[in-house]
């Protein structure tokens, strides 16, 4: 038999009110045939905390316990940044995947015996005190070998987001799902993300960003296919700090000492201008920020461009983190190689620290002659930065004393 209902739930609770209508129609499953359903979920406010007393009336799930996941070992896939494309990002799968010899294949996915369509049209939803969601639209359709959500859009804290994407399950396989995907999000600040990591220290890197991304993935059970999802991402981003040139448990005034005692073998003007190199690099003000990676399907990422841009400053750079079996992301090992470049009052203390190249680039900065390295992982970063101007300012005040 068949059903068709429209059930219209209003809460409230604090001093507001919630509501939700859930309309549509669900038939029993035939033999050998799915149970159907075409369902409307619509809300003008939805307060999640409002709802939750009524988790406690769902039935307990009956399902198969899901497969333990045990993430697939990868063969570190080097360093070498690829050529970076100015096109939008595309997905591309490498000849090897880790293999996942542990990891169980499902026999049938999570939605068996189900087959319908599920649309949503959420006027306004508020989850915790900070978190609001607008005009969230979607429409979420699932087949017997198939779950696709085919369009989820709206703004998140007034801020646009389209997603989209597809999982299809073929029997019988080692890696019996198929992911593809796509992510359009913007206004994610990147700072907050990293605070929520790491509490106890400042962000290596604040500002806000839209990020876009082309997703793929094959996996033996739903976690699986999600933890290695692959493809290439794009990131875009507005004024900002970066403090991964700074030398993590040193204040300005240690880091520059350091400068200073090797800037004093080439003179005032140098140990002054190398002075100020470190404070103006312990807290790298940026006006645009951009990065474009690539996630492999041997798990590993790769940076074939990165770029903090600023009307004095220019950072340039491009490397690799790579994968690490369980590890968490933060511990996965990074080597970047980057180059600092600068125009006006940032040249002349370039110039004066004696690292520029004595050319200019395609934007009209001025480039250092000699690149610096960004490395160990997102818990602890390394740089080279102030070793290359120690020892530039080291051997042009060397070469001074010795009449060269």
């Amino acid at each position: 038999g068949s059903a068709t209902f429209a059930l219209p739930l209003t809460v409230t609770a604090a001093g507001r009110q919630s509501d939700l209508t859930l309309e549509g129609s669900v038939s029993a499953a035939a033999k050998d045939q799915p149970r159907t359903f075409n369902l409307r979920a619509a809300s003008t406010n939805l307060v999640i905390d409002d709802l939750q007393a009524f988790a406690a009336l769902a039935p307990a799930s009956s399902g198969t316990p899901a497969a333990t996941v045990a993430p697939a070992a990868a063969k570190p896939t080097g360093n070498r940044p690829a050529a970076a494309s100015s096109s939008r990002p595309q997905t591309t799968a490498p000849a090897k995947s880790p293999a996942p010899a542990a990891v169980t294949p499902d026999r049938a996915p999570p939605w068996r015996g189900l087959q319908g369509r599920l649309e949503v049209d959420l006027k306004r939803v508020l989850y915790g005190r900070d978190y609001t969601g607008r005009g969230l639209k979607g429409t979420a359709t699932l087949t017997p070998s198939r779950f696709a959500l085919d369009s989820l859009q709206g703004s998140f804290r007034d801020q646009p987001f389209n997603l989209g994407a597809a999982l299809t399950f073929t029997p019988g396989q080692a890696q019996p799902y198929a992911l593809t995907g796509q992510v359009d999000i913007s206004g994610l600040a990147i700072g907050e993300v990293l605070r929520a990591a790491n509490p106890g220290e400042k962000p290596l890197l604040e500002s806000t960003v839209k990020v876009a991304a082309k997703l793929s993935g094959r996996g033996a059970t739903v976690p699986d296919t999600l933890a290695r999802a692959y493809g290439q991402f794009e990131v875009t981003g507005g004024p900002g700090v970066l403090r991964a040139l700074g030398k993590k448990g040193q204040t300005v005034s240690a880091a520059s000492t350091l400068l200073g005692v090797a800037g004093a073998l080439a003179g005032s003007g140098n140990t002054l201008a190398l002075s100020q190199l470190g404070r103006e690099l312990e807290e790298m003000q940026f006006d645009r920020f951009n990065l474009k990676v690539e996630r492999d399907a041997a798990l590993n990422f790769r940076a074939t461009t990165i770029e903090f841009l600023s009307p004095s400053k220019r950072l340039t750079g491009r490397g690799a983190m790579t994968y690490r079996e369980g590890a968490p992301f933060d511990a996965w090992p990074l080597e970047l190689e980057f180059r600092l470049a600068g125009k006006d009052f940032m040249a002349r203390l370039l110039n004066e620290a004696r690292v520029l190249s004595g050319e200019q680039d395609e934007k009209g900065y001025f480039p250092m002659a000699v690149p610096f390295t960004v490395n160990g992982t997102l818990a602890g970063v390394n740089n080279s930065l102030w070793k290359v101007l120690a020892g530039s300012a080291a051997r042009a005040g060397l070469e001074g004393l010795l009449g060269r």
